[in-house]
């Protein structure tokens, strides 16, 4: 059967079976993107609030029952320091795009790396 699109001249390297054995593979990662908002109901159906946390990241908030998920996304080819609020100190770090990524925020301070995108359980009470 010939495809009625034009197959790309790498497609015995760069196919579904090299993309599942890579962990850092674009589609490991919207795996794990899509079992997270089925496991996080704010990410779906929760509440959306605006966080303007710093110049060109592009933030929310989403709250649902007793789950609260905050997003962080670098819209720059830069790095930038994100201050952060009192809710999101000590947040818990999901997912981001840089597997490197520590597990936790920290600090009252957050370095996103360029073209990071972050996701953070916020904890109860915040």
């Amino acid at each position: 059967m010939r495809p009625w699109l034009p197959v790309a001249e790498d497609f015995r390297i760069a196919n579904v079976e090299g993309e599942r054995s890579n962990p850092s593979s674009m589609l490991t990662f919207y795996r794990a993107l899509i079992a997270l908002r089925r496991r996080h109901p704010a990410l779906s159906v929760g509440s959306y609030t605006s966080l303007d946390l710093a110049e060109e990241v592009f933030s929310y908030r989403r709250d649902d029952g007793d789950d609260h998920v905050a997003v962080l996304l670098n819209l720059t080819s830069d790095v930038r320091r994100v201050a952060l609020p009192s809710a999101l100190v000590g947040a818990r770090s999901m997912l981001s795009t840089h597997p490197d990524r520590t597990l936790d925020t920290g600090g009252r301070e957050l370095e996103l790396a360029a073209d990071e995108g972050l996701i953070v359980a916020i904890a109860k009470g915040s």
